[in-house]
């Protein structure tokens, strides 16, 4: 049985990876001729506090991986391609999901400022470029979904998961609540981006799609580990002392996502489908604890990641044998 799925999934996998590959093309030019047009015209007409990594973060990050993972993968899902409105709605949100973490992590503007953006994007004045690229794509995104309602509500909630976030730099926080604040977190930003297509979710699929994006941010917490700790920002990752109990919890996430994505409406083949793209991503955070748990051995069994420097915490997926390994996982993946 298992040599089976093993063997199917890797038949399936040229008919994941080749589409992905066009898809990401044509997300890259579409970006150039949006997002990077108006970057290069708002720097001219802004006083300008966007260095390079932040027009990497809008446009080669968020502006394009957005569209291309949660926004294909959801169209897999429900059998139809999506429409120039939404593909340009979601990257608008995608270009300016960056911005906004930074106006708490970096900028740290006034919590009721960035509030009063989200509510009132159409009458808010932008003192500074990144304030006017995101109201000028959170206002494009609005303008081209007919579910702006449906946006705002959960633009609304992932500021209220951003200003949570705020504890994961407090001594006291304890591991309940940094789980809490990983699913909020998650779980929001991809309820936003899910709003912008026609169909709305019943109850089941925000269910999956809630638990999806938490997945998503331990995901990403695995892998800023090393960032996190430099940052004093206490996450699953950053507090566990053992990597076999994180390994069980991502796993366990891994179940709810298949178990809720099972419990939807659509075809079954689209489903299988679906989750095949969502192994091949979470795939790589199994080879991402392979790394972690390679440090665990090192300190006596127990994870203390104060203990490790930068080379030892990282997983750089651009090395083959990175690679062959999420393959692997993703291979022997359910679906």
């Amino acid at each position: 049985m298992i040599l089976f799925r093993y063997i199917s999934n890797l038949l399936h996998l040229p008919g994941l990876v080749i589409p992905l590959i066009f898809r990401l093309r044509k997300q890259k030019q579409l970006v150039r001729k949006t997002l990077m047009a108006e970057i290069a015209e708002c720097r001219k007409q802004h006083h300008n506090n966007l260095n390079e990594y932040d027009i990497k973060k809008i446009t080669s990050y968020y502006g394009t991986a957005v569209p291309v993972l949660p926004g294909e993968s959801y169209c897999t899902l429900r059998g139809r391609r999506m429409s120039d409105s939404e593909r340009l709605s979601i990257t608008y949100l995608g270009g300016l999901t960056g911005l906004f973490d930074d106006f708490f992590d970096k900028h740290h503007l006034p919590e009721a400022y960035i509030k009063s953006m989200v509510e009132y994007p159409e009458k808010s004045q932008a003192a500074n470029a990144a304030e006017a690229l995101f109201l000028s794509f959170y206002n494009k995104a609005l303008t081209l979904s007919a579910n702006a309602p449906l946006i705002k509500k959960y633009a609304l909630k992932v500021f209220e998961a951003q200003t949570l976030s705020k504890r994961q730099k407090s001594s006291d926080i304890c591991p309940l609540e940094i789980e809490e604040i990983t699913f909020l977190k998650g779980g929001y930003s991809l309820l936003l981006y899910r709003s912008v297509f026609t169909e709305a979710a019943d109850t089941g699929e925000q269910k999956m799609l809630f638990r999806l994006g938490g997945l998503g941010q331990l995901e990403n917490d695995v892998f800023d580990i090393y960032k996190d700790m430099q940052d004093s920002i206490k996450t699953l990752a950053t507090e566990a002392n053992s990597i076999s109990e994180l390994r069980r919890k991502y796993l366990d996430m891994t179940r709810e996502v298949h178990h809720w994505a099972h419990q939807t409406s659509y075809r079954r083949k689209n489903i299988r489908r679906f989750l095949r793209m969502i192994n091949l991503i979470t795939s790589r955070g199994l080879v991402s604890l392979d790394i972690l748990e390679k440090c665990e051995a090192s300190s006596n069994g127990t994870f203390a990641p104060a203990l490790y420097n930068r080379k030892m915490l990282i997983c750089d997926m651009g090395k083959p044998v990175n690679i062959l390994k999420s393959i692997h996982y993703y291979a022997l993946s359910e679906v």
